[in-house]
C-alpha cells in the first residue's frame, strides 16, 4: 500500500453469461498468514459483473479492515461495452492519497476514471497467493460451504493476455 500497486491486462470477452448473478474475476491476491480482520491481512482483488448499473468493473484494496472493499469503477463503460468480442489493454494502479485510498483505470491507454475513497493501506507481508481468472479464497467475511466461498468460484469467462502484477 505504502508503494502502490498496478496490475494491467489485455482482455477479450465475448458477453456475460444472463443467468449467472456471480461476479467474475480477473486477479486475486491474499495474505495466507491472517484472517481478514487481522492488521496484516492483505487483499487486492479485480472483477465484473455483468448485472451491475454501470460499470462492470469493482475493485478491492486491503490491509487489515483498512482500504477499499468492492468500489466500483469506470466512466462510460458498460457490460456491453466491454464484451465487444475485441481486446481491450485494461490497467489499475492502486495507491495511497491523502488520508484515503485511490485507484485509477486507463482502457486502451487512455485515462478513465479514478476513484478515491477509504483508508489507507498499510504494508502488508508475509505469504501471499494470487489466482487469475477466479478467487484465490473465500471473500472476506463468508465462510462455510457455500459455492461462493470456494476457491476457484467466480471464474473468468473471456480471454486474457499480458497480465501483469507490479509491486510498486
Amino acid at each position: 500500500g505504502n508503494d502502490g500497486n498496478t496490475v494491467e491486462f489485455w482482455l477479450k470477452k465475448g458477453a456475460f453469461n444472463p443467468a449467472a448473478t456471480q461476479t467474475e474475476v480477473i486477479f486475486d491476491i491474499f495474505t495466507t498468514s491472517s484472517i481478514s480482520s487481522s492488521l496484516d491481512y492483505g487483499r487486492l482483488t479485480v472483477e465484473m459483473s455483468g448485472t451491475s448499473t454501470g460499470s462492470p468493473f469493482f475493485v478491492t484494496y486491503m490491509s487489515g479492515t483498512n482500504g477499499i472493499s468492492k468500489e466500483q469503477i469506470g466512466n462510460s463503460l458498460t457490460p456491453a461495452s466491454i464484451t465487444d468480442g475485441n481486446w481491450h489493454h485494461y490497467s489499475l494502479r492502486f495507491r495511497n492519497e491523502g488520508s484515503n485510498t485511490s485507484v485509477d483505470l486507463f482502457v486502451d491507454g487512455q485515462f478513465n476514471d479514478n476513484i478515491k475513497t477509504g483508508t489507507t493501506v498499510d504494508y502488508v507481508s508475509g505469504t501471499i497467493v494470487g489466482t487469475i481468472g477466479a478467487l484465490a479464497t473465500h471473500p472476506s467475511g463468508t465462510h462455510g460451504g457455500a459455492p461462493q466461498a470456494a476457491k476457484g468460484w467466480g471464474k473468468l469467462s473471456g480471454s486474457l493476455d499480458e497480465f501483469r502484477f507490479w509491486k510498486t
